[in-house]
């Protein structure tokens, strides 16, 4: 029995010796580490290397709580800056709504709002779009009145956005009155 035991532990670390061990795991990127390169890249204008790994990071259930809402905040960016309104909107408003007590929720109304406007070109053709804009400027003001981004609404905008956040203001000013 003993001789036995002794083959069979002997078999065992030769096998083990041959490669025959379990595979080794490569170890997974830091969630912090993935998020600061990608917003790095995001600064330089290397949109494409960045979306790939905000999209690594966020598919692959890594990132959690303040990680996650940066990662999705600058994927709706990265999703700006190539044209891809819609899927912009739909990333800034997962952060809006998912991490409402993220300090980025309210930029990330703001951006939504601005990626449904810019896809409102033709009102007279679908008005749709932009009436998903006003309705996301007019929950700006509702749910973040006193933060930067409600006083910024109207900065920084070409001047059909600017005329169009100052008749939501006027608006959603005279009916809390």
């Amino acid at each position: 029995m003993m001789v036995r035991s002794i083959g069979l532990l002997a078999a065992c670390l030769a096998l083990a010796a041959c490669g025959g061990g379990p595979p080794e795991v490569a170890p997974q990127p830091v969630p912090d580490t993935v998020l600061a390169e990608a917003k790095s890249l995001y600064r330089q204008g290397q949109i494409g290397p960045a979306l790939e790994r905000l999209t690594q990071l966020t598919s692959g259930g890594n990132a959690r709580g303040a990680v996650a809402a940066e990662a999705y905040y600058y994927l709706g960016e990265c999703n700006f800056a190539k044209g891809l309104y819609l899927e912009a909107a739909r990333e800034f408003r997962r952060v809006a709504d998912g991490y409402a007590s993220h300090p980025l929720a309210p930029d990330g109304l703001l951006r939504a709002g601005d990626a449904l406007a810019e896809l409102w070109r033709h009102p007279e053709l679908d008005p749709a779009y932009g009436e998903s804009s006003m309705t996301t400027y007019r929950e700006l003001l509702a749910r973040f009145p006193d933060s930067p981004a409600a006083r910024r609404a109207g900065l920084n905008s070409p001047p059909w956005q600017i005329g169009l956040r100052k008749k939501i203001t006027a608006t959603a000013c005279s009916t809390s009155a």
